[in-house]
């Protein structure tokens, strides 16, 4: 019993701790919580990649099209799918010129966008995954920040897109939490990760360093640890809003954050020789 209240407490007195040393990081810089208005508006490739995605590709599509932005294409990647994903894609591009539509072998998502990127004209890229749909605001709201050299990269506030049952009402809740933290991590420095669901990258980063990492399961967390180790920054706009389906059952939330952690493990360990050679 003294041990579940020792357990209890201590627990507890990291979480307040945490949550306190978390509030103070943004009031002392609440200054940078609003978005920098932007002087100019370069060109955006919106990159879209997709496997099977044939349930949701065209409202992916068509919240990319509504964007509120003047100078931007939408290149939507067919990963080597099985179902009628392409087929959806292509026939959209036939009636808008902004949106083009690819098909080829499958090869994962990270080889997916750095085929797109190959095939892109825009100063800035920004990815949006293909189960996901994008505020019509957003994009305006982000790219003010990547007029600063020193920023690479800006992430989106992500919600959970209309949950259905428990499990999806409690991640809702969780990214809630998520938007407030990756503020405050911006606030730092210390963002790790740049979601696929509309993240806005400079395009002269993956000139000088590389494309995503096709051999890591989550590529955004590579590329975001990989902008960290070349002292670049990456920013957040928490009210630029991005609605993201979120796993069903347990299983499939399992293999997410599986997926997450052990992409996450791998670049620290690439990373630690590098930093402590």
């Amino acid at each position: 019993m003294l041990f579940r209240y020792a357990l209890l407490y201590t627990v507890s007195f990291i979480g307040i701790f945490l949550a306190i040393f978390l509030l103070f990081s943004l009031l002392d810089k609440r200054y940078r919580i609003r978005n920098p208005k932007p002087t100019h508006f370069p060109f955006v490739s919106v990159i879209i990649p997709a496997y099977n995605e044939q349930e949701n590709i065209r409202k992916t599509i068509e919240s990319a099209q509504k964007l509120d932005y003047p100078n931007l294409e939408i290149l939507v990647i067919d990963d080597g799918s099985t179902d009628g994903t392409y087929k959806i894609a292509a026939k959209i591009a036939s009636v808008d010129r902004r949106v083009k539509a690819f098909t080829k072998e499958n090869g994962g998502k990270a080889s997916a966008i750095n085929y797109a990127i190959k095939k892109s004209k825009g100063e800035l890229i920004a990815t949006l995954d293909a189960d996901s749909f994008v505020s019509r605001d957003a994009l305006m709201k982000m790219v003010g920040y990547l007029e600063d050299p020193q920023v690479a990269a800006v992430t989106p506030s992500m919600k959970v897109y209309r949950p259905g049952n428990a499990l999806q009402k409690i991640q809702q809740i969780e990214y809630l939490f998520g938007i407030l933290y990756r503020k405050i991590f911006a606030l730092k420095n210390m963002i790790h990760v740049t979601p696929g669901p509309f993240s806005v990258y400079k395009r002269l980063f993956f000139e000088k360093h590389g494309g995503f990492d096709e051999d890591n399961p989550t590529e955004d967390t590579e590329i975001a640890l990989r902008m960290q180790t070349h002292h670049y920054r990456i920013e957040n706009s928490i009210d630029a809003v991005v609605y993201t389906v979120s796993p069903k059952t347990f299983k499939e939330l399992t293999i997410q954050r599986t997926r997450w952690y052990y992409g996450l493990i791998k670049k620290a360990c690439a990373i630690l020789p590098y930093q402590y050679p």
